[in-house]
């Protein structure tokens, strides 16, 4: 896995949040780990690593470049202005979906019931490749309570439609197994490969990096 050495990895961790009011809003439990569990092992690979972080629960080493971000748009701008320069982008940040739609600048009263007005958010890993064509793009995808078979066709769809080149979907629900779906990209041909790894049997944030990143170095040999 010696071949990403030198090469500039960009990589996107944590929830984002979707002011509501001036104290309040929306956002997810992503901790980070994942995210910063590659990016650690991608900086001991030898690679060029910088993070774009939103909110996480793990503290992050001084000796990654780090870019903080609040917001879903915040997030997008970002990774919008920046991927065109990386060789890799590892998108394992939990990006809101939704943003609400008349942010209020005070804290609204709680004294009466409230509506919210919300709107979908730009799916950032659809566009990347439109600004990077040639960028390595890995994918993460969460989806809650559904079976195995759907959990592959939500991975197989991201490849699909945002020409990802890895995606890693699991089923939030159970946090029982991650299927890794490999697109290799063949002239003239489509395949994906998939691999399930379960958490009783592995311990399975180390075993993600490591293929994950054993997949992107297999890109880049010679």
């Amino acid at each position: 896995m010696i071949f990403i050495r030198g090469k500039k990895v960009l990589i996107s961790l944590g929830g984002t949040f979707e002011p509501l009011d001036s104290v309040r809003g929306i956002t997810n439990r992503s901790s980070g780990k994942m995210g910063l569990a590659l990016a650690k092992q991608a900086y001991i690979m030898g690679a060029d690593v910088t993070l774009i972080v939103a909110h996480v629960s793990v503290e992050i080493s001084p000796l990654f470049n780090v870019i903080r971000v609040e917001t879903s748009k915040e997030m997008a701008e970002v990774t919008f202005d920046l991927v065109k320069d990386f060789d890799i982008f590892i998108s394992t940040a939990a990006i809101s979906d939704f943003e609400v739609v008349g942010r209020k600048n005070k804290k609204i009263s709680s004294e009466s019931s409230l509506s919210i007005n919300l709107k979908p958010t730009i799916k950032i890993i659809r566009n990347i490749k439109k600004i990077n064509p040639d960028i390595f793009l890995v994918g993460f995808k969460a989806e809650f309570n559904i079976t195995r078979d759907e959990i592959i066709y939500c991975a197989r769809k991201q490849i699909n439609d945002a020409g990802t080149d890895i995606v890693v979907a699991n089923d939030v629900s159970t946090i029982v197994s991650f299927n890794l779906c490999f697109g290799l990209c063949i002239p003239g041909v489509s395949v994906n490969i998939i691999c399930e790894f379960s958490l009783f049997t592995i311990p399975f944030i180390a075993v993600l990096v490591v293929c994950t990143l054993f997949a992107i170095a297999a890109t880049f040999s010679p």
